[in-house]
């Protein structure tokens, strides 16, 4: 134990400035997170995005720097012949961590819970948390820095993984769409789990044994496997564990899609996009359905009557039938439940050989049933502590974009709370006269972050044009929570895609 402290406090001796620096990162972050002024696009980390990069950085380099005052790499290191062993040195570079890392996030994040008057107390299982996110991070740089001999060969192998990872995520993950977030997607917290538990036993490893060739080995193979993972990992696969995570219910058989009546065709043809072929189906939902329930196309499958397949399903490719995602257009879907499911065709010779007959339209959503908590009524310029959500506000403010403004209704809410994921908006002034206010069919969801980095607060806002007047303006507003998710198959049988194809570019015009 003597041992260990003593090389603690030689760390902190020679490494102090770089300790002071990410010391006053972390401050001005402190500073940024809890003093933001109103009207800003909460949603993302006002005025101090570069943070959410540098400070993460600045963290890491601190932990090799840490690791490499006594480097695991070579036989010739002073602190072999220390009376000590590997246990003593792996103990003084976790305190080193804990001390000027972890605890003074944690310190942070429970002042800028206060400073935004909340009780950290009262959240000790989301701070904790925030630290399980930490160690995601410091582990692996902590097990790059095991198998560095100096800084420079650590800085360069982070760089290169780092613009590896970015660059070839953003080429193959849906097309581009790499860091989107999704209902049905878990392939982040998956590669990242993956990170993590490679990367502690890389760290184990090279303290024990100090096997540097088959600790580079395995991380070679974690960094190909995170990368696979994430990049790799179908829908419906991800789908799969995404509803086996979230418990009950496993199936929804209650809800189902059909094929419904072309009557409001003509009307939906204006929204085709780009220069492909573009087919509308109008489809009938069915089910317990509200006006919150949410659906994500997991899969869809075109089958021509010679058995040929054509799937939309991610990864997309440019030769395939493409589909927008069907959440887009069931959630604009009639209270009826009609609804309309777009496919866009981008190879001539694929949608020749899809318009030769009829054709079976399969495919798979995520549904995700969503109950409203209870209702708060927001009243114009008066902060309100919204049940179930945290602290919300509304304002109202000209428009910055006119020159003879109408007012924006700005709605900004945040919470600490783990479960408020997402929460549901009703306007009084667009909604009076068409749906009923203070219920929950004249809620609108607005999806807050899911995964805040930094910030131990979830933020929202909502901006509407036009806002009512500041006599008679108010929100009401309720947590939306989920009930559970399930996935549902459906088929479409004998579809002639013929009849309802809107947009045709051969034909240089719209049918």
């Amino acid at each position: 134990m003597r041992l260990a402290i003593h090389i603690f406090r030689k760390d902190l001796e020679r490494l102090w400035p770089v300790v002071l620096v990410t010391f006053a990162l972390l401050g001005l972050f402190v500073y940024y997170d809890a003093n933001h002024p109103p009207y800003v696009w909460r949603a993302t980390f006002p005025q101090g995005t570069w943070l959410n990069l540098v400070l993460p950085f600045a963290w890491c380099f601190l932990t090799a720097l840490a690791i490499l005052e006594d480097p695991l790499v070579g036989d010739k290191q002073l602190w072999v012949a220390l009376p000590g062993n590997w246990r003593t040195l792996l103990l003084a570079k976790v305190t080193f961590v804990v001390a000027t890392i972890a605890a003074p996030y944690l310190l942070a994040t429970a002042m800028i819970l206060i400073a935004r008057g909340f009780n950290p107390f009262q959240y000790i299982p989301h701070l904790l948390w925030k630290q399980l996110l930490l160690f995601a991070l410091i582990v692996p740089a902590a097990a790059l820095a095991t198998l560095a001999k100096n800084i420079g060969q650590f800085l360069l192998a982070e760089i290169t993984v780092l613009s590896a990872t970015m660059f070839l995520g953003g080429l193959t993950s849906q097309g581009g769409q790499a860091f989107r977030s999704f209902p049905w997607d878990v392939r982040w917290d998956l590669a990242v789990l993956l990170l993590a538990i490679g990367g502690l036993l890389v760290t184990m490893t090279q303290f024990v044994a100090r096997r540097t060739v088959f600790s580079r080995i395995l991380a070679v193979l974690t960094v190909a496997g995170a990368f696979a993972l994430y990049n790799y990992m179908s829908r419906d696969a991800s789908a799969a564990v995404r509803v086996q995570l979230s418990g009950p219910p496993k199936t929804q058989s209650a809800f189902g899609i059909r094929l419904a009546s072309a009557d409001d065709l003509e009307r939906e043809g204006r929204f085709f996009t780009r220069n492909w072929t573009v087919a509308v189906i109008p489809v009938m939902l069915s089910g317990p359905l509200t006006a919150l329930t949410r659906f994500e196309e997991i899969s869809l499958t075109l089958t021509t009557a010679g058995g040929a397949r054509y799937e939309a399903q991610w990864p997309q490719s440019t030769e395939e039938v493409r589909a927008q995602r069907i959440t887009e257009f069931l959630q604009n879907r009639r209270p009826d439940g009609l609804a309309w499911l777009y496919l866009q065709f981008a190879n001539d010779k694929v949608l020749k050989a899809l318009l030769k007959g009829p054709v079976v339209v399969s495919g798979r959503l995520l549904v995700q049933s969503i109950q409203p908590g209870t209702l708060t009524s927001l009243p114009i310029s008066s902060p309100t502590n919204a049940a179930g959500i945290g602290h919300c506000s509304l304002n109202l403010q000209e428009d910055p974009m006119r020159s003879s403004p109408p007012e924006l209704l700005i709605t900004e809410c945040e919470s600490p709370d783990l479960s408020a994921t997402n929460i549901g908006i009703g306007n009084r002034g667009f909604l009076a006269g068409r749906l009923p206010l203070r219920d929950e069919n004249s809620l609108t969801p607005t999806f807050l972050p899911m995964a805040p980095w930094l910030s131990p607060l979830y933020r929202s806002v909502q901006i509407a044009s036009n806002g009512p007047s500041e006599a008679d303006a108010w929100r009401t507003i309720a947590p939306l929570h989920s009930q559970g998710i399930a996935l549902v198959d459906f088929t479409i049988p004998n579809l002639n895609l013929a009849d309802y194809i809107v947009h045709d570019p051969r034909a240089g015009a719209a049918k």
